[in-house]
């Protein structure tokens, strides 16, 4: 009986991984009003704001100090999960958003010309999931040895997942000639998480005694927020018609962070050993706080190439991210999980811990920049964004993402190049796919020690559009 509740508990909390988000990614984002609209593509060579997070060795070839703020106008995304919930009972949640990406700034010196000194904030990944679903219908729940036919069953599953984390930045950088400038920037990242996930399952036995119920209650609750500092080191190199550049982001450092944590598991009239079928219940319940969440970015270097063939520039950008080793990052205390305590059958830290780990990624991106008239410039972009998911991190923990869709970006625009400022109008689409596990399965239950069924693997979808404003405005 005991291995039973043990197993069982190890199953749900691996459930908690499929309660995800599409959150797995770098380059979901990109800074700066000409750099999003050429997707990135010109981020190893750029020369404006964008340059902060880019390459902050290409600020050192800005020349006018200004202001700039890139926004989404209005962004729309849809996370989609066919049966997540159950047979025909998808999970989705579309979510607007208006936040600017970056807002930013370039100071110059009239007596050190050479030096440029940048600053920004910048909206460095925003998501959140909101799904529930809920089946109230009559079917067979529990085994018909112990109540025959159909019995009313009611379950609901309810997942949020949100995620916000926010850059600022400076930037110093030296040109050191007409062709060369290195730069450095510091950020400090702050970072905050909330995850909820809710099952309950409910009937009533047909066994002749009025309300003889049979419950199941699954919860688990994580809130955290982490502060990291966060340093990149870039060179660029003006050769004429052609621009190039190389810029390293090393891993991030922690410097604050708190957590609190809570889990609960009921059955109640539920079969608590599969080999007599004999019913009880049961509670495991826990909550911990003052907690440390210690988690990790990984590092990269990218590279990349701009080529100007009289009205037309090519630009090219591709970066690759470092992996990172499963690790643990929110540990809970080893306190009894399962009441009664002192069964020893598995402890908070064993159950409610939260794991993650990275994959190297590749990513590239492919831009066209067109003059067209006057002022106006034509700029087409498309970028992969591949997704960092590790599951092996899975084994030592729950990870608070699971979603590994690969991702394709695209964007087109028009900038309009004014003596005193520019600003760029455009659009943006991305779109992904691929197979995760059910994060429950709650209309197709089994009489077990959870009133659930078993899980299979289902489809997600994930689209966005978005309606890009950037607008950049010189001091002279």
């Amino acid at each position: 009986m005991n291995r039973s509740i043990t197993t069982t508990l190890f199953l749900l909390t691996a459930l908690l991984t499929n309660a995800n988000a599409q959150d797995t990614h770098y380059w979901t984002q990109q800074y700066g009003p000409k750099s999003s609209l050429l997707s990135g593509s010109d981020a190893a060579t750029s020369r404006d704001n964008s340059a902060i997070y880019n390459n902050p060795g290409g600020l050192g070839f800005n020349t006018i100090p200004n202001l700039s703020i890139t926004t989404n106008a209005y962004s729309l995304s849809s996370s989609l999960f066919r049966d997540y919930a159950g047979k025909d009972l998808d999970m989705q949640s579309i979510q607007p958003n208006n936040i600017p990406l970056i807002l930013s700034g370039v100071f110059k010196d009239k007596k050190h010309k050479r030096w440029s000194v940048g600053y920004a904030l910048i909206d460095k990944a925003r998501y959140k999931f909101e799904g529930s679903q809920r089946f109230d219908g009559s079917l067979n729940a529990l085994g018909d040895d112990y109540s025959p036919g159909n019995e009313e069953f009611v379950s609901q599953l309810d997942l949020n997942n949100s995620l916000s984390e926010i850059w600022g930045g400076l930037t110093l950088s030296y040109k050191i000639n007409d062709k060369i400038a290195v730069g450095l920037s510091e950020f400090g990242a702050y970072r905050e998480r909330k995850y909820n996930y809710n099952f309950i399952a409910r009937t009533i036995a047909n066994t002749g005694s009025f309300f003889q119920a049979s419950t199941s209650n699954f919860l688990y609750n994580v809130d955290y927020l982490a502060v990291r500092i966060i340093s990149k080191v870039g060179i660029s190199a003006n050769l004429g018609k052609v621009n190039t550049g190389l810029a390293v982001t090393l891993p991030s450092i922690n410097l604050y962070s708190e957590a609190t944590m809570d889990g609960d598991l009921t059955g109640t009239n539920v079969i608590i050993d599969p080999e007599t079928g004999e019913r009880g219940t049961f509670i495991a319940n826990d909550r911990q706080d003052n907690l440390k969440a210690r988690y990790k970015s990984s590092w990269s270097i990218s590279g990349g190439l701009s080529t100007s063939f009289r009205t037309t520039k090519i630009h090219l950008t591709g970066e690759y991210f470092g992996g990172i080793s499963p690790y643990v990052y929110i540990q809970p205390q080893a306190k009894d999980f399962i009441r009664p305590k002192g069964l020893a059958l598995g402890s908070s830290r064993e159950l409610l811990s939260v794991s993650g780990g990275a994959l190297p990624v590749f990513n590239i991106a492919l831009g066209l920049e067109q003059k067209l008239f006057k002022e106006y410039s034509l700029l087409v972009g498309a970028r992969t964004d591949n997704s960092f998911f590790n599951p092996a991190a899975d084994d030592i923990g729950n990870q608070l993402s699971f979603t590994s869709a690969n991702l394709l970006h695209g964007s087109i625009g028009v900038m309009a190049n004014r003596p005193k400022s520019d600003i760029c109008v455009g659009v943006s689409a991305a779109y992904g796919k691929n197979k995760v596990l059910q994060a429950a399965n709650i209309n197709q239950p089994t009489d077990g020690i959870i009133l659930m069924g078993e899980t299979t693997e289902t489809e997600f979808r994930y689209y966005n559009v978005a309606v890009i404003i950037g607008y950049v405005h010189y001091i002279k």
